[in-house]
């Protein structure tokens, strides 16, 4: 049997231990997944209207926040892409879709 795999993700001061229960999916059905679980208040629009775009960020050795692209071009990107591991710690990012 394969090993569980679990995030640890905050959003706005809220932690959330995420069971991945396919690593292998895309960063984009990631989030989806975690839309759907509604653990987090991620409205699908800003207060003005406006949609929002949720990403995955990651601290790198620098103490630097990068922001997890979903795709690159038209790759989709995954997990190993970013060498995100099981135990991990992400957050969660938005950003307003300008109109």
């Amino acid at each position: 049997m394969a090993e569980e795999f679990y995030l640890f993700l905050s959003y706005k001061g809220k932690k959330l231990k995420f069971k991945v229960t396919s690593p292998t999916d895309s960063l984009g059905t990631l989030m989806e997944k975690l839309k759907q679980l509604n653990a987090f208040d991620m409205p699908a629009v800003d207060p003005s209207g406006a949609p929002i775009n949720y990403f995955f960020g990651k601290i790198d050795e620098s103490g630097q926040e990068i922001i997890l692209n979903p795709k690159v071009g038209k790759t989709e990107q995954y997990l190993h892409d970013y060498n995100i591991n099981n135990g991990d710690s992400l957050t969660i990012i938005y950003e307003p879709i300008a109109g």
